[in-house]
C-alpha cells in the first residue's frame, strides 16, 4: 500500500515515499507479462514519487496500474496543465473506487502548489500523507515527542530547515519499523524542489551484512571490504533516473520505465548494471567518505 508523506512551506516543497510494494500491488496479468523483473521489482521495489519535469512530481499509493494510467496520461500529452492533471488523478482515483491516492506537487520560481487526491476527494494542501493510517500514526507520534525534537533539533538552522530534517528523520525511522512488513519499507526516497527543480537528494545508507565483533569501547566499522560484510549504498538522481549505488559490489541499480507492457511502461522500476560511468557519482562519493 505504501507511505508518502509530502510538505510545502516558503522555502521548501518535498515529497518522501518508501519504495516497497508487495505481489498484490500488481495484477497477477500483469505479473505473469513482466517475467523475471518481478524478482527486481520484490527486492529494489519501484519509486513512487516520480519526477515528471523540474517543475512537476507526482506520487501515489495504491495499485500499479493506476499509477501507471496518471503517468501515461501526462507523460503522452506532454503540455498538461496542472489542472488537467490534478482532475485526471481524481478521475482515476473515483474510477477504481479511491483504491488509489495521489499526491502531486508544482513548483516554480513563483508559486508551489501541493494536491491531495485521496477518497474521492481534491484539496490544496500544506502538508499530506497516503498510504498505510498506521505507519502515518507513528510518523506523527514522533514527530510530536518533544523529547526527540529537543534532541534532534539543531539550533542553529531555521525552524524550516529543522522541519525538513526532522520530517526525513522521522520518516525513515517508520520504515524501519516494519509497521506493515508486507507493504511499506526498502529506502525512503526523497523528492525535493530546489534551484534545479524537483530533484532527488543525494542519500548515503550504511549497512552491515554480517556480525562483527567488538571489544569494549570500539564502535561498528564501515568502509572495509565487501567480503568483511560491511556495506555503503549511495543513492543519485543520474541521468533522468533514481539511482542506488553499491561501490564495493560494483553494481548499481537503475530505476527506470523500460518495460514495454501495458499497465507497467511507465512505471520507474530497478534495473541491475554494472557500475560504469553512470555509477561515477557512487564511486567519488564513496571515496570520499573513506577519507573522511
Amino acid at each position: 500500500m505504501s507511505f508518502l508523506f509530502a510538505r510545502k512551506t516558503n522555502n521548501y516543497l518535498y515529497i518522501l515515499a518508501d519504495t516497497k510494494i508487495n505481489y498484490s500491488e500488481i495484477s497477477d496479468q500483469l505479473l505473469n507479462k513482466i517475467g523475471d523483473t518481478a524478482n527486481l521489482i520484490n527486492k529494489y521495489g519501484i519509486i513512487k514519487n516520480v519526477i515528471i519535469n523540474r517543475n512537476l512530481c507526482v506520487g501515489a499509493a495504491g495499485i500499479v496500474e493506476h499509477f501507471n494510467e496518471l503517468l501515461a496520461y501526462i507523460e503522452n500529452r506532454g503540455s498538461s496543465t496542472l489542472s488537467e492533471i490534478v482532475n485526471k488523478a481524481l478521475d482515476i482515483n473515483n474510477k477504481y473506487n479511491q483504491d488509489t491516492d495521489f499526491i502531486i506537487a508544482f513548483a516554480d520560481n513563483k508559486n508551489k502548489g501541493l494536491y491531495l487526491v485521496k477518497d474521492g476527494t481534491l484539496n490544496d494542501v500544506d502538508s499530506c500523507w497516503i498510504g498505510v493510517k498506521d505507519c502515518f500514526r507513528a510518523f506523527q507520534s514522533m514527530r510530536l515527542d518533544e523529547n526527540i525534537k529537543d534532541v534532534y533539533y539543531d539550533n542553529d538552522l531555521s525552524e524550516e530547515d529543522n522541519m525538513f530534517c526532522f520530517d526525513k528523520f522521522c520518516f525513515s525511522n517508520v520504515l524501519n519499523k516494519n509497521i506493515d512488513a508486507d507493504s511499506v519499507g526498502k529506502n525512503m526516497v526523497n523528492c525535493y524542489y530546489g534551484k534545479d527543480g524537483f530533484t532527488y537528494s543525494n542519500e548515503y545508507f550504511f549497512e552491515t551484512f554480517k556480525r562483527q565483533t567488538l571489544l569494549p569501547g570500539e564502535g561498528v566499522i564501515f568502509g572495509n571490504s565487501i567480503e568483511y560484510g560491511d556495506g555503503i549504498i549511495v543513492s543519485n538522481f543520474v541521468n533522468g533516473c533514481y539511482a542506488i549505488c553499491y561501490p564495493q559490489l560494483h553494481k548499481s541499480i537503475i530505476y527506470e520505465p523500460y518495460l514495454d507492457i501495458e499497465g507497467f511502461d511507465r512505471i520507474r522500476i530497478p534495473r541491475l548494471i554494472d557500475c560504469g560511468d553512470t555509477c561515477e557519482f557512487g564511486k567519488e562519493n564513496y571515496d570520499m567518505m573513506k577519507k573522511e
